[in-house]
């Protein structure tokens, strides 16, 4: 069954009547449920009754955590339910009465960003020292030799792990991300090693932690220098055995999955100031891979761009470009953020802006105030010059193609080369 425009359906407690009609007007609509077995799909449509245990609710879908959930329930749960939100287990909210075109719209919008955290950009994409760092991560895609990503938050370092996922030989199982930053510790530990029913008080449902979740494939685990260090070792364990026991169960279950780490701190200082175990950073730091920030490969910047707008122009079907002012301040922007930031920014202008073209000020950008080095038309010039040679470059050296790229002649650009000599 495609996965276009279908979603798998999930109660605690059983449908109302009120919920199968909105299910057969959003089949109306063109949306399939599947049974689970069948459902390929990664967005879920989770109904919430008032007689549920909300503890119970967060657990169950918790335990689906690569699942898109929207949640559907009573307004007076809301507040409730919000922090299953801030967790990031819930995806978006609607309350009763539904409005069924605006949740046939939020549910198309979460299947486009779930394509959307599949989606890589080409390695092409990138400037030269990440290609080598790509060609280098496939290179070891094919073993299951444990491997450090380090980079500054918004670089790209899940995406470099799924790149590793998807060219390894375990690219048809699960793909697992847990960020150890941004759960309490109680839930982490529930996160990695899962818990048995009756466990503890509430824990009415058993539950698979990650490293069972991602049997057969990655587990990465996000924002690692977060993780207690009272859970450090209890991890090192199940590094050691290839097994892990769930809360309140007396049985290890064999653990199979490749362990990518990711960090925007230093490991290494970590281990100096006492804040994580040297046994287990020897055991992660077999490889150790390094995501420079997104200033430090200007290059990429506006191929990167167009690739947003690409992903945009496919999910919306409204095709937005680039003024000449706005791609030249996208590649002098520093870009704090990295490569996320770009994303939303171009995500946000695309969204505003009245014309197909987005103008420099709509990117909205507030660039530190700096006297020019040179006049604006030395610079205007600097820019086309790179970005012609960028063209070419991009082109495999073919100047035609180059041209037919840009919009302009053989005949200018040309002669605009000749210039920069």
């Amino acid at each position: 069954m495609s996965q276009q425009k279908q979603c798998r359906i999930w109660s605690l407690s059983g449908l109302s009547v009120e919920d199968r009609v909105l299910l057969d007007s959003l089949a109306s609509l063109g949306w399939a449920f599947p049974a689970e077995a069948e459902c390929g799909s990664m967005v879920g449509l989770a109904f919430v009754q008032p007689k549920d245990e909300l503890r119970k609710v967060m657990e169950q879908l918790a335990a689906h955590s690569r699942m898109l959930w929207i949640v559907v329930c009573d307004n007076n749960q809301l507040s409730e339910l919000s922090r299953l939100f801030s967790l990031g287990i819930v995806f978006d909210f609607h309350h009763r009465p539904v409005q069924i075109e605006l949740l046939s719209a939020t549910l198309g919008h979460g299947l486009g960003v779930h394509k959307e955290l599949l989606q890589l950009p080409e390695p092409s994409t990138f400037s030269h020292d990440m290609t080598g760092l790509y060609d280098k991560a496939r290179r070891i895609a094919g073993t299951d030799i444990s491997v450090v990503i380090h980079g500054p938050s918004g670089s790209g370092k899940e995406y470099l792990a799924r790149y590793i996922h998807q060219h390894s030989g375990r690219s048809a199982a699960p793909f697992v991300s847990l960020n150890c930053a941004g759960l309490p510790a109680n839930l982490i530990q529930d996160e990695l090693f899962g818990h048995e029913k009756g466990a503890f008080t509430g824990a009415n449902q058993a539950h698979a932690g990650v490293f069972e979740q991602a049997k057969g494939g990655t587990l990465l685990l996000d924002e690692i220098g977060d993780l207690p260090l009272e859970l450090q070792g209890n991890f090192l364990q199940v590094l050691q055995q290839k097994s892990v026991r769930r809360l309140g169960s007396a049985r290890y279950v064999p653990v199979d999955c490749r362990i990518i780490a990711a960090s925007h701190k230093k490991l290494s200082d970590l281990v100096s100031q006492g804040g994580f175990r040297e046994d287990l950073f020897y055991r992660l730091n077999v490889i150790h891979l390094e995501v420079p920030a997104l200033a430090q490969r200007r290059d990429e910047v506006l191929p990167l761009a167009e690739y947003f707008l690409e992903q945009y122009a496919e999910r919306y079907g409204v095709r937005k470009h680039l003024s000449t002012e706005a791609r030249f301040l996208l590649q002098e922007y520093h870009w704090p953020g990295n490569i996320r930031q770009l994303q939303n920014v171009l995500i946000s202008a695309a969204t505003l802006s009245d014309t197909s073209i987005i103008s420099g000020q709509e990117l909205n950008l507030e660039h530190p105030q700096t006297e020019l080095a040179s006049p604006l038309a030395d610079q205007v010039r600097l820019f086309e010059q790179q970005t012609i040679l960028r063209a070419v470059r991009m082109n495999g050296g073919c100047r035609n193609k180059a041209a037919r790229q840009l919009g302009i002649s053989r005949h200018t650009l040309y002669r605009k080369i000749r210039q920069s000599d």
